[in-house]
This record gives structure tokens, C-alpha cells and sequence, in this order.
């Protein structure tokens, strides 16, 4: 997990700046993924960031963040790393005695009883001198949720649906799944390795949600998505398989095998159709181009191809987009890596895929 805020960096010339505010910048959590599409069908990229949702022991808030210090607690000159939460308006640890002594032994010491310990402060404990002088970090919210963009790179966060805050997500997916031209997420779900006392945060099964071109999404039971993934789930990537021209799933799991997901035929909305980019010499794949795809008869798809997203992982060149029953493809703009861009109208579908070339100038 990441602790901390949720930074925009604006490129200019190759060289980042952080963008003072974005609307993220005070959004703090313990963030594991990040995935973006446009979810509303109005051109500008949208994100969803994965957290660990609502169902743990914790239960931070703008006021009451939950809270980490990080650096020499002890005078021992070695770095020790204590959590800590709010209880009304004071600060207290989160581990006991028996757990923070065998770090640091003087707790022991100054703390002859578990009674004595479990009725002090973090400032009683560790002084607020030394609180002051260490590293700190705070996680106000642990839900996951969409990070909608007002157009100027602005962002105003937004949970998403219960079901996808009832366990720790790592690995999230944007695309189009089921041909209705409105971008579906996928969540790779749960978190084996916590802390021995805190126990498994093994709740989900992994989580399909279909978008409903608005920007919303609605959770599908597994029963309905048959997606049913009960194991430690982390990496997630979403790919054609066995080029049949549905977009499949593959989920890396922790310490277990690859976990593997066939979309299967009879899926109502539409048809899928991807979009291949041939790139320019040091960048075959034409990482960083936006493509916006557009049809008869629904709002245009926009979507960029990216080397990397979600939680460590990386999925083919490749950009998946939504074909409503009876609609044909008008045209496809590509803004290429560079600031170039081109209009492809009425492109030819070969089997279910769309490739375009960069232009040579």
C-alpha cells in the first residue's frame, strides 16, 4: 500500500511539475491502484483508485485520520514504525504493550503494566519532541472510489458501490466488456498479509461492475459475471486470449497460480471492437496516444494506451471499445505521442481488431 495523497504532475517539454491543486492533493488513503478512461463520454480522462475499503478495523476521516510514524523512536539511532488512531480527540498506538516492547524495549520499562500502557497517549508514551521529529504520514480515507475530471484537471472524488468496499482491491481495469460503448471496471480483490492480529481481509472475490456511460457503475454478483476469485488477488490485466473478440481476464494472485477468466459468448449490449496503434520508431506501440472512438449512434469513447496501470501490471497495446448493436464506426481520432493527430473515417474492421498507423510527419 501507498500512504498518502493522490498527486498530479503536469508535463511540459518532458519535464514533470506537481500541480498544486488538483483536487487530489488532500486525499489521503492507503492506495494501491490507478486506472483511467473516459467514464462520462466527455473527452477528458477520468480515474479510479483502489483502496482498502470500509470493512477493516479502521475507520479514518478527514479529522480523524489514521496515523503512521516513521524514524528513530527510540534514541536507538534505528528507525521504528508506530501506528496510531484517534480515540475521541487523543492519539493512541494501535499495538499493545507485548507488540511495541519487543521493538523497543524501554516501553516495557516506562510502562510496568499493560493497564498503565493502554491508559497513555502517544505523547505519554513517546513525547511530543520526538512525535515532532519523525516522519508522519495519515490516511483520511480508505474507501476506493472515481476521480472525475472537470475538464482543467481538476478531480472531486467519488466512492464507488458498497460492493467494492467490502475488502481490500489492489489491481483495477478499466474498459469496454460488453459492447454497449459505456466503460466497465474490474477489481482484483483481498489481502492475505496484515497484521497477524488484524486477521485475513478475505471478503471478495474479485468484482466486475458495469458502467453505464454516465460516469456511474453498478457491482454484478459473481453469480451473474462469473467471476469468482476467493484467493490473495493483486496484478490485474484485461486481454483477448483466444482472439474470439471478447476481452478476458487475467489476475495474478499472491504466492498462488495465475487465475484466469474466459468472457463467454451471448453478452447483451453490443459487440467489442480493439484498436491497434503502429507506433513511430522508439515507440512501436504508440505509448501515451489517446484514442477517441466514435459511432453512429452513442457517445464518443476515449481511452489512452498506457505501458503501465492498475497494481503492477500491464496490459497489451491494445484498446478495447464498445460497438452498440445495430451502430457502425464513424471515425477514430488519434492524438499520437508528439502532438500529432489524425482522423480515421469509417475504419476497416479485420476479424474484430481496428489498426492504425501513425502518420510519417
Amino acid at each position: 500500500m501507498t500512504w498518502g495523497a493522490i498527486e498530479r504532475f503536469h508535463n511540459t517539454a518532458g519535464k514533470l511539475a506537481k500541480v498544486e491543486k488538483s483536487g487530489s492533493e488532500k486525499l489521503t488513503g492507503w492506495w494501491n491502484g490507478l486506472a483511467s478512461r473516459d467514464l462520462n463520454g466527455d473527452g477528458d480522462l477520468d480515474c479510479i483508485a483502489t483502496d482498502f475499503g470500509r470493512n477493516t478495523n479502521y475507520h479514518p476521516d478527514t479529522a480523524h485520520p489514521a496515523l503512521i510514524y516513521y524514524g528513530d523512536m527510540d534514541g536507538s539511532g534505528k528507525s521504528h514504525l508506530v501506528e496510531a488512531e484517534y480515540e475521541g480527540d487523543n492519539i493512541v498506538p494501535v499495538r499493545g504493550r507485548s507488540c511495541s516492547s519487543q521493538a523497543m524495549p524501554f516501553i516495557k520499562e516506562k510502562f510496568s503494566t499493560y493497564k498503565a500502557f493502554a491508559l497513555a497517549s502517544l505523547t505519554e508514551i513517546y513525547t511530543q519532541d520526538k512525535l515532532e521529529s519523525v516522519r508522519k504520514f495519515t490516511a483520511a480515507t480508505l474507501e476506493s472510489g472515481i476521480l472525475r475530471n472537470d475538464g482543467k484537471g481538476h478531480f472531486t472524488f467519488e466512492p464507488l458501490p458498497w460492493a467494492a468496499q467490502i475488502t481490500p482491491s489492489f489491481g483495477v481495469a478499466l474498459s469496454e466488456l460488453n459492447g454497449d460503448a459505456a466503460p466497465d471496471v474490474v477489481l482484483a480483490q483481498n489481502f492475505f498479509s496484515p497484521q497477524i492480529e488484524t486477521g485475513r481481509m478475505a471478503s471478495g472475490l474479485s468484482l466486475l461492475m458495469i458502467g453505464d456511460g454516465k460516469g456511474g457503475f453498478t457491482a454484478v454478483w459473481p453469480s451473474s459475471s462469473g467471476i469468482s476469485e476467493p484467493g490473495d488477488a493483486r496484478s490485474l490485466t484485461i486481454t483477448d486470449l483466444n482472439a474470439d473478440g471478447r476481452p478476458d481476464l487475467v489476475l495474478g494472485l499472491n504466492n498462488a497460480p495465475v487465475s484466469v477468466f474466459l468472457a463467454q459468448a451471448g453478452v447483451a449490449g453490443g459487440s467489442v471492437v480493439s484498436v491497434r496503434l503502429n507506433g513511430k520508431a522508439g515507440n512501436a506501440h504508440a505509448v501515451g496516444a489517446r484514442i477517441t472512438f466514435t459511432t453512429s449512434d452513442a457517445k464518443p469513447q476515449t481511452a489512452e494506451v498506457h505501458a503501465g496501470s492498475g497494481y503492477l501490471s500491464q496490459a497489451p497495446p491494445v484498446l478495447a471499445f464498445g460497438l452498440p448493436a445495430g451502430s457502425t464506426v464513424k471515425a477514430i481520432t488519434v492524438r499520437w505521442p508528439g502532438g500529432q493527430s489524425s482522423t480515421h473515417k469509417s475504419p476497416v474492421i479485420q476479424g474484430h481488431t481496428i489498426e492504425l498507423t501513425a502518420p510519417k510527419r
